[in-house]
């Protein structure tokens, strides 16, 4: 049995059993994790990986549902197979890749980050709002963007506490 029969298949066949389109009582109806892309080559990606994938991408697309992914390590080598996704089905947390290339690279996903934690643990309030401010105006233009961390918060160096209040009084205030 392939993996997408024995892990894949279940879970779509929920997807399909749920009433049509997104569930409004939460962010994204499913979470997953694109953690294998990091050891594949592009031709073991798209042998492999990619039609498994495409494949749990495109029961969201039939139930109208949106899909979101973090996407450990560097992901723009693949950003070329996430074109022929419609827009608003897959939102992408862009972990170490530049988030502007991946923009540059495909427009369909819903990109999430622009904050690196790097700054956010070591700048100051002021660097962090320029930072939120750049990646609003860059990739907020024509939609598909959501600020946030390019990492998971997971521990308190991660982000200065000042640092994080800046950034959100900032964005709950700032409009394009």
């Amino acid at each position: 049995m392939a993996i997408d029969e024995v892990i894949l298949e279940p879970v779509n066949e929920k997807l399909r059993s749920l009433p049509r389109g997104y569930d409004m009582e939460k962010p994204f109806d499913e979470f997953s994790l694109m953690l294998a892309h990091t050891v594949l080559s592009e031709k073991q990606f798209a042998d492999i990986y990619w039609p498994a994938f495409k494949k749990y991408i495109d029961t969201f697309v039939e139930t109208g549902k949106q899909l979101f992914v973090f996407s450990e390590g560097n992901w723009l080598r693949f950003a070329d197979f996430f074109d022929e996704v419609p827009r608003g089905v897959v939102a992408l947390q862009v972990e170490l890749d530049d988030i502007y290339e991946v923009r540059k690279r495909n427009k369909t996903i819903t990109l999430c980050g622009g904050l690196q934690n790097a700054v956010m643990s070591r700048g100051t309030p002021q660097e962090c709002v320029e930072m939120a401010k750049r990646a609003i105006d860059t990739l907020g233009q024509e939609g598909g963007f959501i600020l946030s961390e390019n990492k998971m918060c997971s521990y308190p160096n991660d982000a200065k506490s000042e640092n994080v209040k800046a950034v959100a009084e900032f964005a709950s205030q700032y409009w394009l």
